[in-house]
């Protein structure tokens, strides 16, 4: 998933999203997968 974000960031051209983009980005690279998990299973209820 992170690398479909990436491929996706040089196509943002709205400087708000961009910095949305990569603050997303910067989360999902520190979380663990116990916190990535536990976002995913959020998402799905």
């Amino acid at each position: 998933m992170i690398g479909q974000i990436r491929q996706v960031m040089p196509h943002i051209k709205d400087s708000d999203m961009e910095e949305l983009g990569e603050q997303v980005l910067g989360k999902l690279q520190s979380m663990t997968d116990e916190e990535f998990a536990e976002v995913v299973l959020e998402s799905v209820e």
